[in-house]
């Protein structure tokens, strides 16, 4: 049998959820941690409802979220936990991508270069085979010389 948690843990954990912050680390870091709180909370049986949960995680967010946050704020239904944390996680991956513009940039100037090096050198190997397959065809054929 197990002691019914005090009032003062129930407490506690509630506060910790509220001043739970995302900060500098990765969403999913993020998510896990507030998903601790509140699997720990509920098995004290306080539960916490959906939307509690979504308020708690969306008002952790930094202002860089104010967009997706808003739009979770203002939806018809409740996302589950695996929903919210799939749209954050893709969220924070595109919030990536536009902060470093010059890292996409890059690596497709790198892509072109590659590309475009790759059909010049593969265009002056069929103009250089030609002659070498040329004489291979008349030394097969049995005929001598450089006429065809």
């Amino acid at each position: 049998m197990y002691a019914k948690p005090s009032r003062a843990r129930i407490l506690s954990l509630k506060e910790s959820l509220t001043r739970a912050t995302k900060g500098t680390q990765s969403m999913s870091a993020y998510l896990q941690h507030i998903k601790q709180l509140v699997t720990t909370l509920n098995s004290t049986g306080a539960a916490i409802t959906i939307d509690d949960l979504t308020l708690y995680v969306l008002n952790g967010l930094p202002p860089e979220y104010k967009g997706i946050s808003d739009s979770i704020r203002t939806r018809d239904t409740a996302l589950h936990f695996d929903e919210l944390y799939e749209k954050l996680c893709d969220y924070e991956q595109l919030l990536q991508r536009d902060h470093n513009p010059l890292a996409s940039l890059l690596t497709a100037n790198f892509a072109a270069k590659t590309t475009s090096s790759n059909t010049r050198n593969n265009r002056s190997n069929i103009g250089s085979n030609k002659g070498t397959t040329q004489q291979a065809n008349h030394r097969f054929n049995g005929k001598q010389g450089n006429r065809p």
